[in-house]
């Protein structure tokens, strides 16, 4: 949802005296200069607001009486949207206003309304992207900062098929990307809202195409002073990327993400599409999400984090069913639902789950199966792996289990289970194929369940 906090002053002014009202935006992270509406709002950021009321003649509406006390507008603050999620508390007044930008990205719009009825309203659009400034068209621009980010040295934003990004695909949010070039450095401040609770950062990471990339650019992630993960995208195409489990505290945090570039030369990194996401239940465990009607390549926002060799398919799609080489048959079925996840040759997902007890035992099973056909090259193996927060001591290194490698037999998908011990309250949960050639499984039917008695990994 999205919040407000106002001030509110004691004197009041009667609102027949209001003609007009004007709305103006202050990023909090400069101060000195105002946004003009409409405004494009980083997830987990907030602007503050301010009405400006005007009189009959159009004169300003002094903010404080003569003997130095505020006035306090009548004024009415509403936040709106085809999003339930953005519907805000009513009846919050006065003439200031500040809006944290806490739900999913989309548009809203937000007014502000006289008692008279006089209103004034601007367009606010929420993004998870790099969309403010807004630069001119194939644009790009060194040290673009504003709303909670900084830029310094050879780092900035850059528009679609500019000098930077003409040799990648399109933004994969919006039409504007962050780059780090060489040693460059961003820091993006977030409003962390629960206390104690804990979060992951994913975002989506591409390589510069083009002529002017040396060789590969790399980066690494800190959450204030804290290191929290390396980076080096894999190719020019947006791929997924994540930092380990971390617990910030609530407030104001900063994000920093620093080029290492040790590779040498003139490297850059795009990095688009920043999420901050609280962990919680495990979601999407039959793999129904994003609905296809074929098969999709590391799809976003399925709840787990697919790499370029994993995905979800449906059934009888090019991957589930069965070619012989003279004809296509029917495969076998997803034991739940229409839809599976597949592992092809060294391809892996993984999805971080909330809500473990510590020193509790469970219960990991899942369903699996190889895929037929003569696509299959020879047989795929998955590893199971148990990931946790990272540990005290070793910089960047999460501790991490395996809970297991199992080969299906044939297609029919068959039952496979691992036990452990949580220490921790919130896990990453992955599967990894181990083939070397293009061989692949198909996972189903995840299950996580506490059982009774104490049990050692398995």
């Amino acid at each position: 949802m999205v919040l407000f906090a106002v001030l509110v002053m004691p004197t009041g002014l009667s609102a027949l005296e209001i003609s007009r009202l004007s709305i103006q935006v202050t990023d909090p992270f400069d101060g000195l200069s105002d946004k003009t509406p409409p405004v494009s709002l980083p997830y987990h950021q907030f602007v503050y607001l301010r009405a400006l009321a005007f009189d009959e003649n159009n004169r300003p509406i002094p903010l404080f009486d003569q003997n130095g006390n505020r006035i306090v507008l009548p004024i009415t603050w509403t936040v709106s949207s085809s999003r339930s999620a953005f519907i805000a508390p009513s009846g919050v007044r006065g003439s200031t206003s500040k809006l944290e930008a806490t739900a999913t990205p989309g548009k809203l719009t937000v007014t502000a309304r006289a008692d008279n009825g006089v209103v004034a309203s601007i367009a606010v659009t929420v993004t998870f992207g790099f969309e403010s400034p807004k630069l001119l068209p194939y644009g790009y621009a060194y040290g673009a900062s504003g709303f909670g980010r900084e830029f310094l040295g050879n780092a900035g934003i850059s528009a679609n098929f500019s000098g930077f990004t003409y040799a990648n695909p399109p933004a994969p949010e919006g039409t504007q990307v962050a780059f780090l070039q060489g040693n460059g450095y961003m820091s993006l401040n977030y409003l962390f809202f629960d206390a104690g609770a804990d979060y992951i950062v994913r975002f989506a990471a591409a390589q510069r195409g083009g002529i002017w990339q040396t060789r590969r650019q790399d980066f690494h992630v800190y959450i204030n002073a804290a290191f929290l993960s390396a980076h080096t995208p894999v190719n020019t195409s947006y791929l997924e990327h994540r930092t380990p489990i971390f617990t910030p505290g609530a407030g104001l945090h900063p994000l920093r993400f620093y080029g290492i570039n040790s590779a040498g030369g003139d490297n850059t990194a795009f990095i688009d599409d920043v999420r901050i996401e609280k962990v919680g239940a495990a979601v999407n465990l039959g793999f129904e999400s994003p609905s296809t009607g074929s098969y999709l390549y590391a799809p976003v926002d399925a709840g787990w984090l697919f790499d370029g060799g994993s995905g979800v398919t449906t059934n009888d799609s090019g991957f589930t069913g069965v070619f012989t080489g003279a004809a296509f048959l029917p495969g076998t079925p997803a034991p739940e639902g229409r839809q599976v996840g597949f592992l092809q040759g060294r391809g892996s997902c993984e999805q971080a789950i909330g809500g473990f007890t510590p020193g509790q035992p469970y219960r990991l099973e899942f369903r699996v199966a190889q895929r037929g056909g003569i696509w299959q090259q020879s047989a795929q193996t998955v590893r199971v792996v148990l990931e946790d927060t990272l540990a005290a001591g070793i910089e960047g290194i999460p501790r991490s289990a395996s809970l297991g490698e199992f080969r299906p037999a044939s297609t029919a998908y068959t039952t496979q289970s691992a036990t452990f011990t949580a220490n921790t309250r919130s896990l990453v949960v992955r599967f990894v194929g181990l083939a070397t050639d293009d061989s692949t499984a198909f996972i189903d039917n995840v299950r996580i369940t506490a059982v009774s008695a104490p049990v050692g990994n398995g």
